[in-house]
């Protein structure tokens, strides 16, 4: 019922109310204006109520969704999706000339200083005390040499030692993921309200972080050692160029040297 109608329909019930009023007065006293209000509040008593109805009606329905949204899963989800985990494997070595040992516990544990790969590869003598009876190129090509061997030796222990740490957190990181996994797949109640989920959620991506962030350590690393063989091959590259710019430099004055009387010495040669 629209305001104007109910507007409408209280002006006739108070215009029959006044005749009425004026016919029967002697009968009984009666209030039109009271009646009509009073008709007014009813009809607003009853638009509330239809509200209220479907205020309760809509509550009514998202109080039932929210039951059937905690309901935990009807199995049980350890035993349904839970796999082992694969551990890490730990290198090892006979280690038959104790050579090889502290390169493997680096491997493993970790080895900042690079002992281990250090007694597992020759050391590098120096030459100083004998440049001086070399020509200065040949000094400056040693000396290309000695450099790059000493690169590939710190990205090398830089990258045995990274693994080694990895190898040494991995144990923490298991574990933290077989708890993260056990309460994910919990079905108690108090681990799967939403701020549970939420917590879970962040430390997933917080662990997936740390492990991009392992993944980046051991790329640099592998980035150093192809830096390094990227500069070995050009230093054998540069040196075949160089030789034959020298060569070519040098060809006509070697030849003339070598041949130098030979036509003399043919010509004057006689047998004895």
């Amino acid at each position: 019922m629209t305001r104007r109608n109910t507007a409408a329909l209280v002006f006739v019930i108070v215009l029959m109310l006044a005749v009425g009023g004026r016919v029967g007065a002697q009968l009984a006293v009666f209030d039109p204006v009271n009646y009509a209000n009073a008709v007014l509040r009813l009809i607003q008593l009853q638009q509330q109520y239809t509200q209220l109805v479907l205020t309760y009606q809509q509550i009514r329905s998202q109080y039932e969704h929210m039951i059937r949204m905690a309901r935990t899963v009807p199995v049980d989800m350890t035993s349904r999706y839970r796999v082992p985990p694969v551990p890490w494997r730990i290198t090892d070595s006979p280690d038959r000339y104790g050579t090889s040992g502290g390169w493997i516990a680096g491997l493993n544990y970790g080895d900042a200083v690079g002992a281990g790969y250090r007694r597992a590869t020759q050391p590098l003598l120096d030459a100083g005390a004998s440049w001086g009876r070399l020509p200065r190129d040949e000094v400056a090509r040693i000396q290309d040499l000695y450099g790059t061997v000493e690169l590939s030796d710190a990205a090398a222990i830089q990258a045995i030692h990274g693994i080694g740490m990895v190898r040494q957190n991995a144990r923490q990181l298991q574990q933290a993921l077989l708890n993260i996994e056990t309460d994910t797949l919990t079905n108690r109640d108090d681990m799967n309200t939403v701020v549970g989920l939420l917590n879970k959620i962040g430390a997933v991506q917080v662990l997936a972080a740390r492990g991009d962030q392992v993944t980046n350590q051991l790329l640099v690393s592998l980035l150093e050692e192809r830096l390094v063989a990227g500069k070995r091959q050009r230093d054998i590259e540069a040196q075949a160029l160089n030789s034959s710019v020298i060569f070519e430099r040098q060809a006509r004055d070697l030849y003339r040297s070598a041949s130098q009387g030979t036509a003399q010495a043919i010509a004057s040669f006689r047998l004895p």
